[in-house]
């Protein structure tokens, strides 16, 4: 099977920042397994419930009205929304305080239920089943939760499993075209068998470098072309350190109807930092378009 070779792949990024430290401040991290097992079931569900609102919406508006959700559903304990049923979704659906959409709403309580569903089955909280599956099998994981959750099909699984925090690839524009440039895969991966030889790179890339998923996945996507102009990322130009704006563009094509491209002003030097953090964020989670702003995706 054709394979990705860590040590060009990482020159390839470096080459793109002024330092290693800056590399690596600009990567994504993901929880530990103990991070993951202590979070609440209920910050599971909330996670849940606010990526199935983001699809097809403008993440930055789902964002902007989350803490009114978590007021109005007494922070999503599972319990008590997997009895949810149609007159309480009739009463949210006057609730202006919150987006109005009815399956979506109807998809907590199915979710609640997965997430009880799954307690009982193993004994342990959600958490605890999310932290134990083995990232050398994402793709399975991304299966449970499509087949076994609502409306958590497609990217929407390894959306939700990256907003909480535990270690996934995603699959973006930027990352298929390494991996078809590579000979890993010939299109966009749909099938099972697609997704597990995506799987398997990753896996062998992870062999070789010793880092999480998530790292991988944003190095590959660098690796494709958003273009810094002006220099390596990290490094202050003349026009930094006298604090006047500085302005970096970011090329992203993107498949999902965003611009194809995104300036980013930072006001002074001390900014420089979110710049990077947003760039990376297209980059890596083109489909997430809106989200860029969003830090959760790059913790």
């Amino acid at each position: 099977m054709p394979s990705i070779d860590y040590p060009w792949l990482y020159d390839t990024v470096r080459k793109r920042f002024d330092s290693d430290a800056a590399l690596e401040d600009f990567l994504p991290k993901a929880l530990s397994a103990d991070e993951l097992r202590r979070k609440g079931d209920d910050r599971y569900l909330s996670a849940m419930s606010q990526r199935v609102f983001q699809a097809g919406m403008q993440h930055t508006m789902v964002d902007a009205k989350w803490p009114a959700f978590e007021e109005v559903f007494e922070g999503f304990e599972p319990q008590a929304m997997a009895r949810l049923g149609p007159r309480q979704i009739d009463g949210y659906l006057q609730d202006a305080r919150i987006i109005r959409h009815r399956t979506k709403l109807e998809s907590i309580a199915k979710n609640a239920q997965f997430i009880l569903d799954i307690r009982q089955e193993t004994g342990g909280s959600f958490g605890a089943f999310i932290a134990d599956w083995p990232v050398s099998d994402i793709v399975g994981l991304w299966r449970v939760l499509a087949q076994r959750g609502s409306r958590l099909g497609g990217r929407s699984a390894s959306g939700f499993l990256r907003l909480v925090g535990k270690d996934t690839f995603l699959i973006t524009s930027h990352v298929i075209a390494r991996l078809q440039e590579s000979g890993v895969i010939e299109r966009t991966p749909t099938s099972q068998r697609d997704l597990q030889r995506v799987q398997e790179a990753f896996n062998a890339l992870q062999e070789t470098s010793g880092r999480p998923l998530c790292q991988l996945s944003a190095l590959l996507a660098l690796s494709i072309h958003p273009m810094f102009e002006g220099g390596p990322v990290g490094r202050t130009s003349s026009r930094q350190a006298d604090a006047k704006p500085v302005t970096l563009r970011v090329s992203v094509p993107c498949g999902s109807g965003c611009p194809a491209g995104w300036a980013l002003t930072a006001e002074t030097a001390a900014k420089s930092g979110e710049i990077r953090r947003r760039a990376v964020a297209l980059a890596e989670t083109a489909v997430f378009c809106s989200s860029f702003r969003n830090r959760r995706f790059l913790q």
